[in-house]
């Protein structure tokens, strides 16, 4: 694997050499080479940059909407349902607390009381 990764494929770039291995394969086919323009780049290079010689990232908005011309474009996002059950559930939590420190300093006061009547 390591001795196809560092090969540069020469034989790809040249016609003698993709006739002998047509040959070898038992085709009667003829292979056209490959773009020298790359031919002093290793295998394992190549697959490293997935095959890619050039990367050309632009955007161009007004090309796109030109081209799609699209009669209109919107986004709207309504979840009232989430908004309401959150309300709904933090006014719960809310009381729930509210009834937790109610219930608890009844409960102080009744103790007090009971240890001051009994003392």
């Amino acid at each position: 694997m390591y001795g196809l990764r560092s090969s540069s494929l020469t034989c790809f770039y040249n016609s003698t050499c993709l006739n002998d291995v047509a040959y070898f394969i038992g085709t009667n086919s003829t292979l056209d080479p490959l773009n020298n323009s790359i031919s002093s780049i290793s295998f394992g290079t190549l697959i490293d940059e997935l095959f890619i010689e050039t990367w050309d990232n632009s955007s161009n908005y007004s090309n796109h909407y030109s081209t799609c011309a699209p009669l209109t474009c919107q986004y709207s996002y309504t979840d009232h349902e989430y908004c309401y059950l959150f309300s709904f559930f933090s006014f719960l939590k809310i009381f729930n607390h509210a009834i937790q420190i109610i219930v608890t300093y009844i409960s102080l006061l009744k103790l007090f009381s009971l240890f001051f009547f009994f003392k």
